[in-house]
């Protein structure tokens, strides 16, 4: 739905989207105002449930949103990095591998419990083999990011779940 997907954007771009919508390529008759409002949440927040084209601009805003996430869930620095840059390589796998020129979803979900954050990249897509030379590295760089790394890939597509633990909050 597009509150969801708006959901998860940055201020400025909820506004593009929304004149776009409204709008169009239309000449505005009269001055149009608009005000999008990023709340910030303090503390831990509800799971974070992204469902974007499986399309390589749609990157960014999984990276926007999941920092943000992570920010208000505690993670910091080093450690938003690597789970950021794990989420990367799984995520990049799904936009490369899983769907062909007619594409498909990215699902991705983090969630934070016991001080552990689980992340689920799921596509629904069949696997199709890398293109180039020198590839596959994504794997080595998500077990060295996070503490544990599980992959099932079965008829209905893959699922990639990612988790590391918090400093401070389960982790020394």
């Amino acid at each position: 739905p597009a509150e969801q997907i708006l959901a998860d954007l940055e201020p400025e771009e909820v506004a593009v989207e929304v004149m776009a919508h409204l709008v169009g390529a239309t000449m505005a008759e009269d001055d149009i105002a608009l005000l999008a409002v990023h709340r910030q949440v303090e503390g831990a927040s509800d799971p974070l449930v992204l469902h974007l084209p499986a399309q390589p601009d749609a990157l960014a805003r999984l990276r926007s949103a999941a920092r943000r996430w992570l920010a208000a869930n505690g993670a910091e620095g080093e450690e938003v990095d690597e789970i950021l840059l794990a989420v990367a390589e799984a995520s990049t796998n799904v936009v490369e591998h899983a769907y062909g020129p007619g594409g498909g979803e990215l699902a991705v979900r983090f969630e934070l419990a016991d001080g552990v954050v689980t992340i689920t990249v799921r596509d629904h897509g069949h696997w199709r083999e890398a293109r180039g030379t020198n590839r596959g590295r994504g794997l080595l760089i998500m077990e060295r990011c996070t503490d544990d790394v599980r992959i099932h890939r079965d008829a209905d597509g893959t699922t990639v779940v990612l988790r590391h633990a918090i400093a401070g909050e389960g982790k020394p």
